[in-house]
């Protein structure tokens, strides 16, 4: 055989062994970092959101969205998108994406659907000294005779000082509580006050202490399930919930990046409350 042909011949399967590289590489089955997981989120009734996961592994990569661990129809991409999310919506999402050598699953993501702040009812607390402290209040729609329910407390962070009443309330995270699905499985009284520079406590923290005490006057609070929560400055005051009012219990659920303090008895609440904010 011809020297030339010969060696035409072995350069040819060489690259067909080759080939794009590819064919060298191991194989592998999906996986999913930490942090390339779908994201939990809080959205108003009919506003878009969206899920997304970035995935490792060989190709192709098939995807597999699921709804409360239902496969959904429509979502076999990487992304899944819901353009005017509906109380029924609320639940959780996950994702399976497989190839030929395996298959994982990605952690379930909260999509917690809220009405529009504006559907809270929009009030003022005034003390004996005619100090007024504006606050937004949802009750719970369907309440039992001689049962008392939980209070979420919610303190503002530094960007949404005022005197609008409803500012503070956006972005609409604080506003878990009262998703529709939470509040059919745990019926709960919600308070945002707005102040209008800062929880200071020469000022603010004996008048939010007057105002609990108003609050569990005029409505069925069960005072040993007092949730003090805030976001970011008001997250660090949350820390301070025993002294508005050294009479009542109360615990601290904090969503952001602060240490938690709890004081207080209803062990089971406190992981509730914990649990909505994920």
């Amino acid at each position: 055989m011809n020297k030339s042909i010969l060696l035409a011949a072995l350069v040819s399967v060489l690259l067909l062994l080759l080939g794009s590289g590819r064919r060298l590489e191991a194989q592998t089955a999906p996986s999913i970092s930490y942090d390339n997981n779908p994201r939990s989120q809080v959205v108003l009734s009919n506003a878009a959101v969206s899920f997304a996961v970035q995935s490792s592994g060989s190709p192709p990569l098939n995807y597999q969205w699921l709804f409360n661990g239902e496969a959904l129809a429509n979502g076999t991409n990487r992304t899944f998108s819901l353009y005017h999310c509906q109380p029924l919506d609320e639940g959780d999402y996950s994702v399976i994406v497989r190839n030929d050598w395996g298959a994982v699953t990605s952690r379930v993501a909260r999509l917690a659907v809220t009405p529009p702040a504006t559907h809270l009812s929009p009030l003022h607390f005034t003390n004996p000294l005619g100090t007024r402290l504006p606050y937004r209040f949802f009750v719970p729609a369907e309440q039992t005779a001689q049962v008392k329910y939980p209070l979420v407390l919610f303190l503002h962070g530094g960007s949404t000082f005022g005197t609008d009443n409803l500012s503070h309330l956006n972005p609409p995270h604080a506003m878990v509580y009262v998703s529709y699905a939470n509040q059919v499985a745990h019926p709960t009284f919600f308070a945002a006050p707005q102040c209008a520079a800062e929880w200071s406590p020469e000022f603010y923290y004996a008048l939010l202490g007057e105002f609990l005490d108003r609050l569990v006057s005029d409505h069925p609070i069960d005072t040993n399930r007092i949730y003090v929560t805030g976001s970011s400055m008001g997250a660090s005051d949350s820390h301070f919930g025993g002294i508005l009012n050294p009479s009542l219990s109360f615990w601290a659920v904090v969503s952001c990046d602060q240490e938690v303090v709890c004081d207080g008895s209803a062990g089971r609440d406190v992981r509730w409350a914990v649990a909505t904010l994920r």
